[in-house]
């Protein structure tokens, strides 16, 4: 059997792993024996269960051990036979990793299967990962594992730490996170993902001042944020990511128009952004449909409720507009400046005359992003206002920009200084206006999205066909 290199044992009802049960296998790279009954108790594996499997180098042991007994052990002593594992799959429980990991210096990736109930750490101790040496880059999963609270040294022993997922663990709270991120404090971490770590049932939260205080040493580059029921971000704490971060991701949260745009100016490498989905409520399904429309309308205004949890270093809600304020003034950005966005039906006439020409009313609104930012997502999040005639002034590298699903009514433009822009997704606005020069700085365009919009007699008015005429490039 020397090609023989992927062998699936998983739903067998397996009992034990005795010596010599894979022997010959040394070609072997990929083990699933996961859903079965290989329950993390002595007697299961046997010491030399897997001596011979040489090449080794994915194992699947995830969903086999239902809940924590008295008797779990990790079979470590077993596992220090495979020198060549890279990718480790296992039921996640508080008991510290045995010295058999100490074996395991090519790990790279470590996922404790949360899925279905087979993982619960609400507390663990501190020497969880004591064992745990890997020479390599580690990507660490221990999502949907119910941790409640970190220990502040609890990842100190990852000298290698490159990924860390603590997605779905609702219990933490962004105060829990900050706690446990101490031991985080100049590690190697590039990527990390703390999304939904808030339960669905609070009203809201927020990043405080000292909430990524830990990174500002680390490697970071890619950071989720998504699903906490956010309505702020304190400008000061993103002053605490390093400058390698170039990935942001706070998708479905209730932050509100551009705020989460403007605060990302700080980052100065960001490259992507995605502010997507904002200000989604959820209705009971007991409510009627009288309730329904009284007690969650889509009004932004009517969206304050009473506070049942904020991080204990954050403040109330009515603060999270000072923290903008003064992350907005310091790029000259006003009150008034975001007044006007958010008024921006009022920016000109969304009509045309008698004979199909364009009636603009159009002030200019200079828009600022992140001046390396080459990919924004901001569909669905709740604009509702008419596009006016915008000015980017500090960024010629975004290349795409989503704007769908925003109830934006007409197209004003043109859009001024987006001299890289390649593609544009503006459907499912039910627009019925477009300005026949909208497009007409944007002359690289590629892509351009416009399905489910209202636009048939905006564009039969168009008698000069000007709408398109620029777009050269256009593919889509």
């Amino acid at each position: 059997m020397h090609r023989f290199e992927i062998l699936n044992l998983s739903h067998n009802s397996v009992i034990t792993i005795q010596t010599e049960t894979f022997h010959g296998l040394r070609s072997l790279n990929l083990l699933s024996l996961q859903y079965n009954k290989l329950f993390y108790v002595p007697g299961t594996f046997e010491r030399e269960a897997f001596q011979g499997l040489v090449s080794l180098e994915s194992l699947h042991l995830e969903h086999n051990q239902p809940k924590f007994t008295d008797n779990f052990v990790y079979p470590d002593q077993s596992l220090a036979y495979l020198s060549s594992l890279k990718n480790f799959w296992l039921d996640g429980y508080p008991q510290p990793l045995g010295q058999g990991f100490s074996s395991l210096k090519n790990l790279s990736y470590l996922k404790f299967s949360g899925t279905h109930g087979f993982c619960s750490m609400k507390t663990m101790p501190e020497n969880f990962f004591a064992n745990v040496t890997t020479q390599q880059p580690l990507s660490l999963e221990m999502s949907f594992c119910s941790i409640s609270e970190i220990p502040s040294n609890f990842f100190t022993f990852l000298h290698t730490i490159y990924s860390l997922n603590l997605y779905y663990n609702e219990d933490l709270t962004m105060d829990g996170f900050e706690r446990g991120s101490k031991s985080l404090e100049n590690s190697s971490l590039v990527v990390l993902n703390i999304s939904q770590i808030v339960r669905p049932f609070v009203a809201y939260s927020a990043i405080g001042n000292t909430t990524f205080r830990y990174l500002k040493n680390t490697k970071l580059k890619i950071l989720h944020i998504e699903s906490c029921r956010l309505v702020g971000i304190n400008p000061r704490a993103l002053l605490d990511l390093p400058k390698t971060i170039e990935y942001v991701s706070v998708r479905n949260n209730y932050l509100e128009l551009f705020i989460p745009l403007f605060t990302t100016m700080v980052l100065t490498n960001l490259k992507q952004l995605d502010i997507s989905q904002q200000m989604h409520f959820t209705v009971p399904k007991r409510l009627t449909f009288g309730q329904t429309h009284d007690s969650f309308s889509k009004n932004r205004n009517n969206s304050e409720t009473k506070i049942i949890h904020l991080a204990s270093n954050r403040v109330k809600e009515k603060r999270t507009t000072l923290w903008s304020n003064n992350l907005l003034q310091s790029f000259r950005i006003t009150t008034r400046t975001i007044n006007t966005i958010i008024a921006g039906r009022t920016f000109f006439d969304c009509g045309t005359s008698s004979k199909g020409d364009w009636i603009s009313q159009t002030k200019r609104v200079i828009m600022l992003v992140p001046e390396k930012l080459e990919v924004l997502n901001a569909s669905d999040i709740k604009l509702d206002f008419d596009v006016p005639e915008i000015h980017v002034v500090n960024n010629h590298v975004l290349k795409t920009w989503d704007i769908s699903v925003n109830d934006m009514k007409c197209f004003g433009g043109p859009l001024y200084g987006l001299p890289s822009l390649q593609h544009i997704d503006l459907s499912r606005n039910l627009c019925f206006k477009l300005n026949p020069l909208f497009f007409s700085k944007i002359p690289i365009l590629v892509t351009l999205l416009l399905y489910q919009n209202r636009l048939g007699t905006s564009l039969a008015q168009d008698a000069a066909s000007r709408t398109f005429s620029t777009l050269q490039l256009l593919e889509t």
